[in-house]
């Protein structure tokens, strides 16, 4: 979801990923069913693709920041791109409140992240890793990324062990802890809470950042050794994931669905995510050297906006239209509004701006609007930098190193 120029490859990949998640939900929306499994599947794919390009994009934007400028500057950038996500998710928060009215007390919930919020859940994942970012960047430059992707690996293969933990007792008469645990380790079996969690989506983080290690240099030999190891993991933990019982069959009924995502289960992550790693390397590999026309990266690149007021308009479609013009069409026609809402914002971004006469166009008040939201999350991500550098370290509740010794 950044804004940084990036390998065309995986802006393909990312509008991809958007385009299967904008279908979804507007099938959802209008009450359309999943023509079949094998889109099904092909749709699933679009959350571990979003969650392999954010290790690719640390791989290669966030840990040579951190080299040139060090840890604050790449806290300052990652965390103003992390106010941005919460702020756009919390707009699909109000939305659902109004479309859909539901007490105060459930809202103020899904506006702290323990609750349930249709739509948005890769806005979720991304506030809280681009707020991780530092944490995630000190890791990988002090464990080899090979013991990172292993640790990982273990947390699905403890999924039996992590599902059989007591749900913590309820708060206030919610389930607060338990929404807690479930968004970051994801030991519950509520299936109505969207996974994966924090904890289960690591692995494709870091097989995302050895992906964007490759896309620097992408050369066959190296594509052997970076990809033949990793994709006899996937197959391995696949296969695994088939044995593992008490849940529900694995099969491409399950697989199309949300029921094996929320669970956490392995299946998800090694099937699903394989073939997520599979269109994106194929994204990269079939665009390499290549100029790719710019309509096919425009989604890509507004992937934010699309999922932040797309969605939002997504929300608000009415039922009526569905009982006027069908499902199918409705689901189509949704789907093709939002589409021309994120071109037309692109275009008043790029070229938005006073007229010839001084007075302001519309896409000059969006493009003021965006520049606007931009310089808020900045200077607030500036201030939350400038006020933990006063912090002394002593008093700092979890100190991570942030200067010389990472630089």
């Amino acid at each position: 979801m950044g804004s940084a120029e990036r390998i065309q490859g995986l802006d393909v990949a990312r509008s991809w990923a958007l385009l299967l998640a904008l279908s979804a939900h507007a099938m959802v929306q209008v009450g359309m069913p999943m023509p079949s499994p094998l889109v099904g599947i092909l749709i699933r794919t679009s959350t571990p693709i979003f969650i392999l390009l954010f290790g690719a994009m640390i791989a290669l934007v966030h840990l040579p920041r951190a080299k040139r400028h060090g840890m604050w500057a790449l806290a300052e950038k990652s965390w103003a791109r992390a106010f941005q996500c919460y702020l756009l998710f919390l707009a699909n928060v109000v939305a659902v409140w109004i479309a859909v009215p539901y007490s105060a007390r459930y809202a103020l919930l899904c506006a702290t992240m323990l609750g349930s919020t249709p739509y948005a859940g890769i806005l979720q994942y991304y506030a809280i890793m681009l707020a991780a970012m530092p944490l995630l960047v000190w890791l990988l430059r002090k464990v080899p990324l090979a013991l990172c992707l292993a640790g990982a690996t273990a947390v699905h293969l403890a999924f039996p062990l992590l599902k059989a933990i007591p749900s913590p007792p309820p708060v206030m008469g919610q389930p607060i802890l338990g929404r807690l645990v479930d968004l970051t380790v994801g030991t519950g079996t509520v299936v109505e809470i969207a996974g994966p969690s924090i904890l289960h989506g690591m692995v494709l983080v870091f097989v995302g950042v050895a992906l964007g290690r490759w896309c620097r240099q992408p050369r066959l030999s190296s594509f052997r050794s970076v990809f033949l190891p990793i994709g006899l993991l996937f197959l391995a933990m696949a296969a695994w994931s088939l044995s593992v019982r008490g849940y529900g069959p694995v099969d491409a009924q399950s697989l199309s669905g949300m029921r094996l995502r929320n669970l956490n289960h392995p299946a998800y992550a090694f099937i699903i995510g394989g073939l997520a790693l599979i269109l994106v390397v194929g994204s990269v590999v079939g665009t390499w050297g290549r100029r790719i026309a710019d309509g096919w990266l425009v989604l890509g690149r507004r992937s934010l906006f699309a999922f932040g007021f797309g969605n939002v308009v997504i929300t608000f479609w009415p039922k009526t239209v569905a009982a006027m013009l069908g499902v199918r069409l409705s689901a189509l026609l949704l789907l093709g509004v939002v589409i021309t809402l994120i071109f037309a914002y692109d275009r008043a971004v790029q070229h938005g701006g006073q007229t010839d006469d001084g007075r302001l166009s519309l896409p000059g008040v969006i493009h003021a609007i965006a520049t606007g939201a931009d310089r808020f999350t900045r200077r607030a991500a500036g201030r939350t930098v400038r006020f933990l550098k006063q912090v002394p370290e002593s008093k700092a509740p979890h100190p991570i190193p942030m200067a010389e010794e990472l630089s």
